[in-house]
């Protein structure tokens, strides 16, 4: 990419005073960023083109990535995430059922996209996008990008509708992966998935902060079951637990349970 031209910070009215960025990127490279991504295959006429609308938001770990107003009066759904490039940080994708019960559909770290339902699901029924959620599992950079400017590149610059359709493709093959791992995996299995991906580097040790009942909305499960499932984890010293967060001690051994190995004589007793 040539040049940062025509990247601005925080402008007015693009998600509330609490996530935008009112000072230079400090700590996080945005320009590394969109060139490690798919965008940085865009030529750079059409990346400048992509830039020119573009803003930087911060969002705090523990929150949900707030969704924009559209005017009333138009035809579709009134609100939707702005499309974003993550830059540093770590999101997880999830939707929230009626009953307000969870599944996580993925996690999103440097380098992948969010808000592409507000791009290209022009047919999208309301109900559906108002479950989908995205919370900042860590503190998060994120370059947001016009949706409407997002929209018309796709009707005249079809290398930028190629390169979403390849990137929303591995999202797809992603997603099947993890809807097997959701369905076949016990509960112990996906509880490992999610412990490794929320997991932050802190000076030489690997730790997580979330509680059980997180962890089991996250895995699709209850508050009980999880920390049954941690206690059993820190006695086969898998992980550690300390001052409300998790150390984790093995993470090959966690990597395996994940995989569905070693659930029976290597850390399981058969039927536990």
């Amino acid at each position: 990419m040539g040049s940062q031209r025509g990247l601005r910070q925080s402008p007015s009215g693009s998600s509330g005073p609490d996530f935008e960025s009112t000072e230079p990127w400090r700590g996080t490279d945005i320009e590394a960023a969109v060139e490690d991504s798919c965008l940085g295959g865009l030529p750079a006429s059409i990346l400048d083109r992509l830039l020119a609308e573009a803003h930087v938001l911060r969002y705090p770990a523990g929150v949900e990535v707030p969704r924009l107003r559209l005017p009333k009066g138009r035809d579709e759904p009134d609100s939707f995430q702005p499309p974003s490039l993550v830059a540093d940080g770590l999101l997880r994708v999830f939707r929230r059922h009626v009953d307000e019960r969870e599944v996580t559909a993925r996690y999103v770290s440097a380098g992948d996209l969010i808000g592409l339902w507000g791009v290209l699901g022009d047919a999208r029924p309301p109900a559906l996008d108002a479950r989908l959620n995205t919370e900042v599992i860590h503190d998060t950079v994120a370059l947001a990008f016009d949706r409407d400017v997002c929209r018309a590149m796709l009707d005249d610059e079809p290398i930028f509708g190629r390169i979403l359709c390849q990137y929303v493709f591995g999202q797809f093959l992603a997603a099947q992966d993890a809807l097997a791992g959701s369905v076949l995996l016990p509960v112990r299995s996906r509880v490992a998935g999610h412990l490794l991906d929320m997991a932050e580097r802190r000076e030489h040790d690997l730790v997580v902060h979330a509680t059980a009942q997180r962890l089991a909305a996250a895995a699709g499960s209850v508050r009980e079951v999880v920390s049954r499932v941690l206690r059993e984890m820190e006695g086969l010293g898998l992980v550690q637990r300390n001052a409300g967060e998790l150390v984790l001690l093995d993470t090959a051994g966690l990597h395996r349970l994940a995989s569905g190995e070693g659930q029976g004589g290597a850390y399981w007793a058969p039927g536990s």
